[in-house]
C-alpha cells in the first residue's frame, strides 16, 4: 500500500508511469467491454430469463420439530408485507427454497422470481462453475445485471440492457450471496429500495419497479458492517 499523496508525487516525477496505468486500465475495460458486450441482451433475452427462472421446479420445506414449524411461521409472517427480508444461514440450510416460500406465499406468487448471484454475477440457477471476475469488471457486472444500462452508456453498451429490478417489477428478487455486492452496489441498491426507483447505468431518468428484495447469506452481516466491508444502511433496511 502507499499513500495517495506519495503515489500523485511519484506520477508527477514520472510521467511515463501515468502512460503506463493508463494501457493497463485500456486493457481491463477492453476485457471487460467484450465480456459484457457477449452478455449484453435485447428485452427478449430477459422476458426468456423471466420464463426460465418464473418455472423452475425447487423442492419446498419439509419438516414438523418445533424449531420448523417457528421458521414456518416466520416464513408467512413476513410473505403478508413488502418489505425487504435477510435470511442468514449456512451451506446446505435451503436459503433459497425458504426464498421462494415467501414468494410464493405472497400476494406476488403469480409473478416472477429472479435469482441474482452476487458473487459471480449471474442470474443463473448454481453458483458452481461461475466465473471468476477482477473486482473492477464484478462490479459493473453487479451494476449492469441489477439495473441495467443505457444503449452507449459506456463503450461494451451497444444495446440496451433491462436490469432485473426492472424486469421484476411486481415481482420478487432474491440476491443471493448479497455480501459479494461492491459496496458502490449497494448503495444504489438503498436508493431502490427507498424510491422504488431503478437509475440504468448512462442514464438519469428513473424507472419505476416494486420489485420486492430477499437477500440471503452464510455469514454475519453485523461483523461485516462492523469492519466497515458491508453498508449499514442497507443492512439496516434488510
Amino acid at each position: 500500500m502507499i499513500p495517495k499523496n506519495e503515489f500523485d508525487k511519484v506520477l508527477a516525477e514520472n510521467p511515463e508511469l501515468t502512460k503506463t496505468f493508463a494501457r493497463i486500465l485500456a486493457d481491463r475495460l477492453k476485457a471487460i467491454n467484450v465480456h459484457l458486450d457477449e452478455a449484453t441482451e435485447t428485452e427478449k433475452a430477459f422476458k426468456r430469463l423471466v420464463t426460465e427462472q418464473s418455472t423452475r421446479v425447487e423442492h419446498g420445506l419439509l419438516g414438523k420439530c418445533k424449531v420448523f414449524q417457528k421458521l414456518k411461521n416466520s416464513i408467512t409472517d413476513v410473505s403478508q408485507n413488502k418489505q425487504p427480508v435477510l435470511i442468514e444461514g449456512e451451506l446446505g440450510t435451503e436459503r433459497r427454497s425458504a426464498a421462494l416460500e415467501i414468494h410464493q406465499r405472497s400476494d406476488r406468487a403469480d409473478t416472477p422470481f429472479l435469482i441474482f448471484e452476487a458473487e459471480t454475477a449471474d442470474a443463473g440457477a448454481s453458483l458452481a462453475g461461475g466465473s471468476r471476475h477482477d473486482s473492477l469488471q464484478l462490479e459493473l457486472d453487479q451494476e449492469s445485471a441489477l439495473f441495467g444500462h443505457k444503449k452507449g452508456a459506456l463503450s461494451f453498451a451497444k444495446t440496451r440492457r433491462l436490469g432485473l429490478l426492472e424486469v421484476g417489477n411486481q415481482g420478487t428478487l432474491l440476491i443471493e450471496g448479497i455480501d459479494h455486492l461492491a459496496l458502490s452496489v449497494q448503495r444504489k441498491l438503498v436508493s431502490f429500495i427507498r424510491t422504488e426507483n431503478v437509475y440504468p447505468l448512462g442514464s438519469e431518468n428513473p424507472i419505476h419497479s416494486s420489485a420486492r428484495i430477499i437477500a440471503s447469506t452464510t455469514i454475519d452481516l453485523a461483523e461485516r458492517v462492523q469492519a466497515g466491508k458491508f453498508d449499514p444502511q442497507l443492512y439496516k433496511l434488510l
